[in-house]
């Protein structure tokens, strides 16, 4: 039977169920791979800004104890004891430089220029005593968002009111909850105003001020909204000392300065001390900043110092982590962006180019925590390594995908090959039966028909028709035998039989049908007898097969041969014949079910396909083995290979 090539249709079903989902999934895969370098620095900068935002937070907690210690390391000191009191306070507190009192009038009771002053004291008066007299105004820092807060909110609302119906509402909603939750009405909400008479008013403030800068960060609009009003209210914009992200490989083209979310305002020292009750000044000097401790006394005095900018320095630190650790380096920059402390062997970093950076506090403006990598090509290396493990599960998949479509093809065709073998195979089976059946036909006629035939003819047409019906026997036994294949295991008869005198017989039982259709029919043996253990019956099927596919395939030279053999410990049978033979390529299929060489010589003989599958069952349950191979001049040789065993 010939082999069907592949339908058409299922090379579709192939490319449409396997190969276009493969391609879609790879194509997202190499997308992925694309964008690979940005999802690795965007998770990078999550972390890390996590810990930097943790810092900054513990920064400001600590400027917060120093303002409440420093207020609570001295009393108001009697005004005819300045001095005494005051070197009491230095000598006890390690921040305290130089104290001063300022009288409510703006007038500087200490250090005076009247008084026996040392150097430093000198030097303080320089520099701040316009300042501290009202004379003069210095630029005092605030958060933008904390300062317009109310606009912050408003906006917020209005966005919230004039979103398009099926727009996601979550972000603002969880705005307008956070008000909800910390005591602000409804209308509080709406208005933007906050009422001091409430009682929880102060939390309130707090709340509504942190979900103002949370709003600020989060939109780029509203920013930009505040900016712009802070600059026509006549305060000025800040810009950080570092380009964040600068050093990333998707951020390198990046080169405008960025927003600091501090401004700033002129105010006089009058100004500055009745809005609290305490705090921190941070004056810029000679390009450094000073800072200036304050608070508010009985009387209307303001009482304060200057901080020791050593021990100031040390207190902020004390807050940082490890500053080194083998991905990140993490440090505190000043305003002027250079870091106050740093690994010596990363002294090359470019300080002004962090990863991430978080400014902390109005109270260090132009500070910064900041991180960047140990090693500048992590982010390059990761990146390069997800790539390649990503085109290695590209190529895996693409490898299952078409090794899945291959074999799921050849099982598809397997089957159809299977179902058009099986509709030939009924086929070639009602002719295969009907051609004995009328050769029996034919000579029962003849024989009724005609009475007066010699002896002779009567035995010739008498063996014939035992002959035909014998084939018809064997062909139902393949029939029957291949059927029961796939169920029970077939029972043998075994018994100890002469080969050579079995096989002789068979051979000598369809000599005359061979030799009525032109064959010469040969038999030899390399021994007089032969005793081994095997089923006659099953055996006489095997030799009947080969035989009949001999008789089958030799159109032109008709010759047959048997002969045993002895080899060893093992019976050889070999038939022979001057067929047409059977290519390589075919040779190592014949013995499959329903297999059939295709080719010009053979096309137009009718089989089964089963014969020598079943001869070869046969054999190999006696322990044996069926081998082919080409005859020398033409032809096939089958060679049936039986262990010599008598029990």
């Amino acid at each position: 039977m010939s082999k069907r090539k592949l339908t058409p249709h299922l090379g579709w079903l192939f490319v449409v169920v396997v190969l276009v989902p493969g391609i879609v999934l790879s194509a997202i895969a190499m997308r992925s791979i694309g964008v690979e370098e940005i999802y690795i620095e965007k998770s990078i900068e999550k972390i890390l800004f996590a810990e930097v935002s943790y810092v900054a937070s513990r920064i400001n907690s600590r400027l917060a104890e120093i303002e409440d210690d420093l207020s609570s390391s001295i009393d108001p000191p009697p005004l005819d004891r300045l001095k005494e009191s005051f070197a009491q306070w230095e000598k006890t507190t390690p921040l305290v430089g130089v104290p001063f009192l300022v009288s409510p009038s703006s007038e500087i009771l200490w250090p005076n220029y009247s008084q026996n002053l040392n150097d430093e004291e000198k030097t303080f008066l320089d520099w701040n005593r316009k300042f501290l007299s009202n004379e003069a105004r210095i630029p005092v820092f605030e958060n933008v968002a904390v300062a317009y807060k109310d606009d912050i909110l408003q906006s917020t609302r209005e966005q919230y009111l004039n979103l398009e119906p099926g727009k996601s509402l979550e972000r603002v909603k969880g705005v307008a909850d956070d008000y909800r939750g910390s005591s602000l009405s409804q209308e509080s909400f709406a208005s933007g105003s906050y009422s001091s008479a409430d009682s929880s008013g102060s939390q309130n403030q707090v709340l509504a001020a942190q979900s103002a800068i949370q709003e600020f960060q989060s939109s780029l609009p509203i920013r930009k909204k505040v900016y712009e009003k802070a600059k026509e209210q006549g305060q000025n914009v800040l810009y950080r000392s570092v380009k964040v992200g600068q050093s990333l490989p998707s951020k390198q083209s990046e080169s405008k300065d960025q927003e600091s979310i501090f401004i700033s305002e002129l105010l006089n020292f009058s100004e500055i001390t009745s809005r609290k009750d305490k705090g921190i000044i941070p004056r810029s000097i000679d390009g450094k900043l000073s800072f200036l401790f304050w608070k508010r006394i009985s009387g209307g005095y303001v009482l304060g110092c200057v901080l020791s900018q050593e021990h100031f320095k040390d207190l902020i630190l004390e807050m940082l982590p490890s500053v080194y650790s083998p991905s990140r380096i993490l440090t505190l920059l000043d305003e002027n962006g250079k870091p106050l402390i740093m690994p010596s062997e990363h002294s090359v970093v470019d300080w002004r180019k962090p990863i991430v950076a978080s400014e902390i506090s109005e109270v260090l403006p132009r500070w910064e925590v900041a991180t960047y990598l140990s090693d500048p090509n992590m982010i390059s290396s990761r990146a390069r390594a997800r790539e390649l493990i990503m085109w290695i599960l590209i190529v895996m998949l693409y490898a299952s995908i078409l090794s899945g479509g291959v074999v799921i093809l050849r099982h598809m065709r397997s089957e159809i090959d299977l179902a058009q073998k099986k509709t030939s195979f009924v086929a070639n089976v009602s002719h295969e039966l009907k051609t004995p059946l009328t050769s029996i036909r034919m000579f029962t006629e003849m024989l009724k028909e005609k009475k007066d035939l010699a002896a002779e003819k009567k035995d010739q047409y008498l063996a014939l028709m035992m002959s035909e019906t014998e084939r018809l026997t064997r062909l139902i036994n393949n029939v029957l035998d291949f059927s029961r294949s796939s169920g029970a295991k077939k029972q043998y008869d075994f018994k100890v039989c002469d080969l050579v005198g079995f096989c002789r017989k068979c051979l000598e039982d369809e000599r005359l049908r061979f030799e009525s259709k032109g064959f010469k029919v040969v038999f030899n043996k390399s021994t007089d007898s032969l005793d081994l253990l095997f089923d006659q019956e099953s055996l006489k099927q095997v030799l009947l097969n080969i035989l009949e596919n001999a008789e089958k395939y030799s159109p032109r030279i008709k010759e047959i041969e048997l002969e045993v053999l002895k080899d060893n410990s093992s019976a050889v049978i070999q038939i022979k014949d001057r067929g047409v033979g059977i290519n390589a390529r075919d040779a190592k299929h014949i013995f499959k079910e329903f297999y059939r060489v295709d080719d010009s010589l053979t096309s137009s003989v009718r089989g089964t396909g089963l014969g020598l599958t079943i001869a070869k069952k046969i054999i190999s349950d006696h322990g044996g083995d069926i081998q082919y191979q080409p005859r020398e001049g033409g032809g096939s040789i089958f060679k049936i290979i039986i262990p010599i065993r008598r029990d």
